[in-house]
């Protein structure tokens, strides 16, 4: 790798404990995670909004962002809107490039996640989620 070039992996570190479900779609080096181990309303659904700041040293050369949400979710990227999913879609991971969005100094993503509404209440049976990467990588002005 170029001494002048640098690479950040973006990850949130709350991870949830579903035993690493077979149905849920993965991305390498990223983990499901959401606000609590478990959905606080499973009958009504909720959302919640994660939010990352970080920094880029240089000129951003790469920036690619995979996500999948259970159930759904909208991304914005520095307050641009990037997309927005209405269905489950069976966790399937999507990958977006953001290097026209990336810029040097502070970047923001949030992604407001929605799990839905279940009729049993299960907090088992009906988890939220959000598995989350982003492949950064600048050159050292």
């Amino acid at each position: 790798m170029n001494p002048g070039m640098f690479k950040v992996q973006i990850i949130w570190v709350k991870q949830l404990r579903l035993g690493d479900t077979p149905q849920w779609t993965t991305i390498p080096g990223a983990k499901w995670i959401w606000k609590s181990v478990f959905v606080e309303y499973p009958e009504s659904g909720e959302s919640y909004m994660f939010q990352k700041e970080f920094n880029v040293n240089g000129s951003p050369t790469q920036s690619l962002l995979s996500i999948a949400g259970d159930n759904s979710y909208t991304l914005i990227f520095n307050g641009n809107f990037i997309v927005a999913t209405q269905f489950w879609n069976e966790g399937m991971a999507q990958t977006y490039g953001l290097i026209s969005r990336t810029v040097q100094g502070r970047n923001v993503v949030q992604v407001v996640v929605t799990n839905y509404a279940r009729e049993n209440k299960d907090i088992y049976t009906n988890p939220g989620g959000l598995l989350f990467k982003l492949k950064l990588t600048w050159l050292n002005i």
